[in-house]
Formats: C-alpha cells, sequence, structure tokens
C-alpha cells in the first residue's frame, strides 16, 4: 500500500457525485434500463487524505488512517454527463477547492477542469452505478499552488438512483474506498485520499 509523504495540494479536492438518496418506488418498471442523454450536475464533497496511508480495519477495508495527522479538503463541482445509451458516457466538468490550515500544512485553494469516460450497469429497482473508464479520468489545475498542472485519478465509482421518468438523477458513492490521484508536477505521487460526494443530475436533453 503506498503512502503519502507529502501533503499535496487541491487537486485532491477533486471529488465526484451526490447524495440526497430517497430509495423512488418500483412498482412500475422503467421503460429504459439504459439512461439516455445529457443531464448536468451539481453536487459537493469532502476527501480524508492520510499522509501515512490507510490500513486495513479488520475486514478488508482500508479505511483507517495511519498517524494522527490526516486532514481533509472540500470542493464544489458542477458538470455535463452524456449518457449515450449503451452503457457508456462521458462527463465534463469543473471543481473548486478548498484545504483549511492543518497539522499537515497551510490551507490553500484551487479550482480547474476534469473530463473522463464511464460505464454503467443497467438499471434495476431505479438503481444503477457507473465506474469512470481506467485512464480516462484527467483534469487541469487553473488557479492555486498546482496551478498549470494536470492529474489524474485512478477510480471513480459512485451508485445512482434515477427517476421513473429519468429525469433526475441521485448520485453518491455508497461506500469509502481509497482513490489515487497523481500530478504532473512535483511531488507526483500517486497520493491516497478517500472522498465522500453529493449530488443531483437534471436532464437537460
Amino acid at each position: 500500500m503506498r503512502t503519502i509523504r507529502k501533503r499535496t495540494d487541491l487537486g485532491r479536492a477533486l471529488l465526484y457525485g451526490a447524495t440526497g438518496i430517497t430509495m423512488i418506488s418500483v412498482s412500475t418498471a422503467l421503460a429504459d434500463d439504459k439512461p439516455k442523454g445529457t443531464y448536468a450536475l451539481v453536487g459537493s464533497g469532502i476527501c480524508l487524505i492520510s499522509p501515512g496511508g490507510f490500513k486495513d480495519d479488520g475486514h478488508g477495508n482500508y479505511v483507517i488512517p495511519n498517524g494522527s495527522n490526516t486532514f481533509e479538503s472540500s470542493s464544489n463541482f458542477w458538470d455535463t454527463a452524456t449518457f449515450n445509451g449503451d452503457g457508456t458516457g462521458t462527463t465534463t466538468g469543473k471543481f473548486a477547492a478548498i484545504a483549511a490550515p492543518s497539522p499537515a500544512g497551510p490551507g490553500s485553494a484551487a479550482g480547474g477542469t476534469y473530463t473522463y469516460q464511464f460505464k454503467h450497469s443497467p438499471i434495476s429497482g431505479n438503481e444503477y452505478t457507473t465506474s469512470a473508464v481506467a485512464g480516462t479520468f484527467k483534469g487541469t489545475i487553473d488557479s492555486g499552488p498546482r496551478a498549470g498542472q494536470t492529474f489524474m485519478i485512478n477510480k471513480v465509482d459512485r451508485t445512482h438512483i434515477i427517476s421513473m421518468d429519468q429525469k433526475s438523477i441521485t448520485v453518491t458513492n455508497a461506500a469509502p474506498y481509497v482513490e489515487e490521484i497523481t500530478y504532473s508536477g512535483d511531488p507526483k505521487g500517486p497520493f491516497q485520499r478517500i472522498c465522500n460526494i453529493a449530488g443531483t443530475f437534471f436532464k437537460l436533453q
């Protein structure tokens, strides 16, 4: 398991997703098990960064920080996601993030853009999951200590609940997991974090 040797600046505050999840009635089947169209997403999230990495909780989940110098970063994000109707799609968006001062280092703020391709499961009981296609989650940091750098995130898994008319969707990460972010500038990483996100999609077309 890799460990974080040095605090990363705001690119790691990139988070995805959404919450406020209320289970929708499934008494009527959806007409199509694969959403199609373009949706707007707005959401927010928070990440736990552990300079010492994460260890097993005794049940196979790497969620316990090593050491006592963990810190948090938060962000908001907004994007458009296009579902192709065949189980695939693309997302393009922007983010703004803040890391508060902590024993790990001074606070800072940053912003930038990101894009990735995703695949998703068929809708079942108004629910489906998405995963970023490996190697496609890429972004650029436009402001903050790492301005001008690019980054990649290795893993983005989300759980969604969609309305019966497929015009609105809630999205979140259903369980905590470690993801890694790698930067183009030093220190490059990869660096580990666990993020919780919350947001809502609205259909544009």
